[in-house]
């Protein structure tokens, strides 16, 4: 980012919001504004507010999600006849919320455009943007690329695959690498559970932010519930004012009690959700697109697998792909394309990484990216004469023993685990063994002891849920 000591003037860079956090991050006092595109966007056209969304949804008896479409959709469009009926349309309703005086405009903006300079900073643009920054003095600045090399490595499983990862991150933080400056890239959920269970092997704490619904909560539900036949204070005053989740639901409620509408808070309780916490020194997870690759990071880019990466975009927009060739907005076979640029070009930047995929987990098949090409591909076995986790070895173990119980086999693996560990395999024993009630602090009760022998899920609904 060199090219903000060049800055004397007052500017406007448009860039990606991992871009403004870092340019933040440098606290140097500039005389710039930072703004991503959709901030533009509506400073350059037109902002909305809720009252615009609930006029729509009123009006054209729409859902909330499908309202928002058509608002975001108006960006694109000019106050003329394109004889095309679904442009024709929005053009409709952008003139009806416009004599109700529902779009909110910035009519300063563009004279602050006039006067400034404007630096679009290391992102792609629609050609209908560019189009209006011709009208100014804007220039584009792009980092310098690298040109990294580095392999694909390939594992059977997606269990083979973490553990290595796992394993990785131990000798990085053994030669004395901060657990922060270590990231895991295109983690989704299917991965969640393999990832805790054995990062947890290796005392290791991966930055999963597990999502709940506020909905989801029983005081929220009961707030529903009396909200629908109540008053907002009755129910209000209802509450249990010491549930943490209380806080949460006036949160929403505060901002969004001026536009007076039951309906909204409702469905605002309902998409509102709560994130975990975060663990000191935990190994965050990043998005593989828009970070910004910094040399004194590690980063781990997994699941490099076909439909997974890349996710390619479909022509299934409101604004479809012949609609868009109209308005001079990317098609779909053009964003793919820039795609795949951005990928590469990410990856090639990036000097400290590791990119793995599998070959299948407990229920699928897997092939490599198609960008996999691009890289040369090594398949990988598994090294435990070297390990960080004694008690992921000894689990292993206890599987190759059951491998060859069962069916004979004694593998390579086996022989190097069963030489280096001992364990109690088959040591269960079924005999009574007396429970110190006034010790151990427990509360027996044979109704739930029943329930849980019959059927454990039962009991873990009925008793912990």
């Amino acid at each position: 980012m060199n090219f903000l000591n060049d800055i004397k003037d007052e500017t406007l860079i448009i860039c990606s919001e991992e871009s403004k956090k870092e340019i933040i991050s440098i606290n140097k006092l500039l005389p710039i504004k930072l703004l991503n595109i959709n901030e533009f966007k509506k400073e350059y056209f037109f902002t909305y507010n809720e009252n615009a969304i609930l006029y729509l949804m009123n009006k054209y008896m729409l859902k909330y999600e499908v309202a928002k479409i058509y608002l975001d959709n108006l960006y694109y469009i000019e106050n003329k006849d394109y004889n095309n009926h679904k442009l024709d349309y929005l053009v409709a309703i952008k003139k009806e919320l416009d004599d109700n005086n529902l779009l909110i405009y910035n009519n300063d903006f563009k004279d602050y455009l006039n006067r400034i300079d404007i630096i679009v900073y290391n992102i792609n643009l629609d050609n209908d943007i560019i189009l209006i920054l011709k009208k100014y003095n804007y220039k584009t600045i792009k980092d310098k690329t690298n040109n990294y090399k580095h392999l694909v490595y390939e594992f059977d499983t997606m269990e083979e695959e973490i553990n290595y990862i796992a394993n990785e991150i131990s000798k990085l933080i053994d030669t004395g690498i901060n657990p922060q400056n270590i990231k895991l890239m295109n983690v989704d959920p299917s991965y969640y559970n393999t990832i805790e269970r054995i990062f947890n092997c290796y005392n290791l704490k991966a930055g999963i932010k597990y999502k709940r619904s506020l909905s989801s909560y029983p005081i929220t539900k009961e707030f529903i519930k009396l909200y629908k036949e109540s008053s907002l204070t009755e129910v209000v005053d209802k509450l249990d004012k010491n549930d943490i989740i209380y806080k949460e639901i006036i949160k929403v409620i505060n901002k969004y009690i001026a536009y007076n509408n039951k309906d909204l808070i409702i469905y605002k309780l309902e998409n509102t959700y709560i994130k975990s916490n975060n663990y000191d020194n935990e190994i965050e997870l990043i998005n593989y697109l828009d970070y910004i690759p910094n040399d004194n990071n590690y980063y781990f880019l997994i699941s490099f697998n076909e439909s997974i990466i890349p996710k390619y975009h479909m022509d299934i927009d409101y604004l479809t792909d012949n609609i868009k060739e109209l308005l001079n907005l990317k098609t779909t076979k053009e964003l793919n394309k820039e795609l795949n640029n951005t990928i590469i070009n990410n990856i090639n930047n990036t000097k400290n990484l590791i990119i793995t995929y599998k070959l299948k987990d407990n229920t699928n098949n897997y092939y490599p990216s198609p960008l996999a090409k691009h890289f040369e591909i090594k398949k990988i076995e598994e090294d435990y004469s070297i390990s960080y986790s004694k008690i992921y070895n000894k689990i292993e173990l206890a599987k190759e023993y059951d491998n060859y119980l069962k069916y004979g086999t004694i593998s390579k693996l086996f022989k190097i685990l069963n030489n280096n560990y001992k364990i109690d395999y088959n040591s269960f024993s079924n005999k009574y063994t007396k429970v110190n009630v006034k010790e151990d602090k427990l509360t027996l009760s044979y109704t739930k002891l029943q329930t849980y022998n019959k059927c454990a899920f039962k009991y873990y609904l009925t008793n912990i849920l």
